[in-house]
């Protein structure tokens, strides 16, 4: 038997080579999910009101220069915030003395507050049965201290103005004079 020649088998495995088909793998590809985080908000600062308190009753004296009579008004006024924390207010006084009453209201603003001081403007309409004055106006500034340690919600208040009062006669001009009032109030 005759054994194969080395030319044989040199063209069978070349031969064999042409005819084998390659094989190709796939791999998988690794993928990357990207998480984009929004940047952070810019921190938000509170709104600084300086909102004192939500309402109060107020009794004290006020006395108005050149009025008549002389005499130092009884007192008895109402605080009442309009808004949450907005530091304005509805303010109503009654003054009484033993000849005639008047009433107002109007609108008090905090400006500003520092510890247990707290200041503001106020406007203010009333009417009073004085005659021949039948209305008055005013504005000015107020000033509370909290009485916060010694006495829990109560406060002093001063309030300072100009009034101007309206007259139904001539005999009796129309007059602006100062005003001072001067009381001791509740405040929650």
């Amino acid at each position: 038997m005759r054994t194969p020649s080395i030319a044989l088998l040199i063209l069978a495995g070349t031969l064999s080579a042409q005819t084998t088909t390659p094989t190709t793998t796939t791999t998988p590809v690794a993928t990357t999910t990207t998480v984009t985080n929004p940047a952070p908000a810019a921190p938000t600062l509170p709104v600084s009101t300086p909102q004192d308190f939500a309402y109060g009753v107020t009794f004290g004296a006020s006395y108005t220069q050149n009025s008549t009579p002389q005499a130092a008004n009884g007192v008895i006024g109402t605080w009442l915030e309009i808004g949450t924390g907005s530091g304005t207010y509805w303010v109503n006084h009654l003054r009484i003395n033993s000849t005639y009453s008047t009433v107002d209201t109007g609108v008090a603003k905090v400006f500003a507050k520092s510890g247990n001081f707290t200041l503001g403007g106020l406007l203010a309409a009333g009417i009073s049965t004085a005659t021949p004055t039948v209305g008055n106006f005013s504005g000015g500034g107020f000033g509370k201290y909290d009485l916060s340690g010694k006495l829990s919600g109560w406060s002093v208040v001063a309030e300072v103005g100009i009034t101007a009062v309206t007259s139904t006669t001539a005999v009796v001009p129309n007059q602006v004079t100062p005003n001072v009032i001067l009381s001791i109030g509740k405040f929650f």
